[in-house]
């Protein structure tokens, strides 16, 4: 009997465990870098790394939602991994300030980097 409640109770957890809607799923992405990025010591020169690693920790944990929304082999497709990661940036960026400012802080690098027109 406590075979069958434990085995029910296993197939149950991952049939649910894979419902989550593109919003809900970048959500969870988000919550789920955010944890690991305040876990990280973040630094201009490690953000993108550290960042990019987080990513793909929350697209390991959420991999069956990830293919449903994104396809397949997202992490080797630029294309869906850029949308995943602009996605999920907007709402990190809401949710961890620390990764908000480095965010700013490359966006201001960027343009800065950027040549003057005459």
């Amino acid at each position: 009997m406590k075979k069958l409640l434990l085995l029910l109770l296993l197939t149950s957890s991952s049939i649910f465990a894979q419902k989550l809607t593109k919003e809900q799923l970048s959500e969870k992405l988000a919550d789920k870098a955010c944890d690991c990025a305040g876990k990280q010591e973040i630094t201009k020169e490690n953000f993108e790394l550290t960042i990019g690693i987080c990513l793909l920790e929350g697209i390991n944990a959420f991999e069956k939602d990830v293919e449903k929304h994104y396809g397949k082999n997202v992490i080797s497709n630029d294309e869906k991994m850029e949308q995943l990661a602009t996605n999920i940036g907007a709402r990190m960026g809401l949710k961890c300030p620390t990764v908000f400012k480095f965010m700013l802080d490359e966006e201001e690098g960027n343009v800065e980097e950027a040549p003057e027109a005459d």
